[in-house]
């Protein structure tokens, strides 16, 4: 029973936290109505690296258009 009541002690010291869903942030049922996401000539580089690890990287995403950012191990995918 101390295990509970200390539990129930830190819980009551816990700040709430904000709703998930706020209905008045809500973008409209509708939206997007399009989308697109288009690189021109991307070039990016680590912040301690003068060179860059992607040059000159252009595409377009059109709507509704699925994309898999494939490589190996250590690669830089989630950069």
């Amino acid at each position: 029973m101390n295990s509970v009541e200390r539990v129930v002690s830190y819980i009551q010291d816990l700040a709430q936290e904000a709703p998930q869903h706020i209905e008045e942030n809500s973008p409209p049922q509708d939206w997007p109505q399009h989308g697109q996401v288009e690189f021109k000539e991307l070039t990016v580089s680590y912040a301690n690296s003068p060179e860059p690890v992607l040059k000159g990287l252009s595409a377009t995403i059109k709507p509704r258009e699925k994309v898999g950012i494939v490589g190996r191990t250590g690669a830089g995918k989630s950069t």
